[in-house]
C-alpha cells in the first residue's frame, strides 16, 4: 500500500514537464522541419530550372546553327524555356536570359541563364523566433546552361 502511495506522489508531481520539454524543442524541431521542407523546395526548384535551361540552351544552339541571326536563336531558347515549369508555374520570359557564347570552341554557341527570384520558404521564416538573424524568407534560385553545334551538326551541351 505504501508503495503505491509512492507511485502515485511521483506520478502528479511530474505534471507539466511535458509541456516544458515541447516549448525547449519547439524550435529544434521548426529547423528540422525548414530543413527538410524548405531545402528539399529549393533542390525541386532548381532542378527544374536547370531542365529549363539545358532545353532552352540546346534548342537556341540548334535554332543559331541554321541560316538565322543571333536574335532569332536567343528567342527560340526563350520561347522554349516558357514552356517549361518551376515551382508550379510557367516560367516567365522576363526570368529567362539568353546571349551568345564564345570561346566555347563551338562555332554556334548559346547561353541561358533563368533566375527564380525570391522562392518563398515555409519554415526557414520560423527560426527567427529564436533568433532575428535564422530566420530567412526567401532565397533566389538560378540555373545556366551553355550549348554548342558540333562540326556533325549536333546541338550538345558545354556546361
Amino acid at each position: 500500500m505504501t508503495q503505491s502511495r509512492n507511485i502515485n506522489k511521483r506520478l502528479h508531481g511530474q505534471r507539466g514537464n511535458l509541456l516544458v520539454w515541447f516549448a525547449l524543442l519547439l524550435p529544434v524541431l521548426s529547423g528540422f522541419a525548414a530543413l527538410a521542407v524548405d531545402l528539399a523546395r529549393l533542390y525541386l526548384v532548381k532542378v527544374e530550372l536547370q531542365n529549363a535551361a539545358d532545353a532552352a540552351a540546346l534548342a537556341g544552339a540548334h535554332k543559331y546553327a541554321e541560316p538565322t541571326s543571333v536574335s532569332q536563336a536567343t528567342t527560340a531558347a526563350v520561347d522554349l524555356a516558357k514552356i517549361h515549369y518551376a515551382n508550379g508555374e510557367l516560367i516567365p520570359a522576363s526570368f529567362v536570359t539568353a546571349t551568345e557564347e564564345t570561346g566555347t570552341g563551338y562555332t554556334y554557341a548559346i547561353k541561358v541563364k533563368i533566375v527564380f527570384p525570391g522562392l518563398h520558404f515555409f519554415f526557414a521564416p520560423l527560426l527567427s523566433i529564436i533568433d532575428p538573424g535564422l530566420g530567412i524568407t526567401s532565397s533566389d534560385v538560378q540555373a545556366i546552361a551553355i550549348a554548342g553545334q558540333n562540326a556533325a551538326g549536333h546541338s550538345t551541351l558545354v556546361q
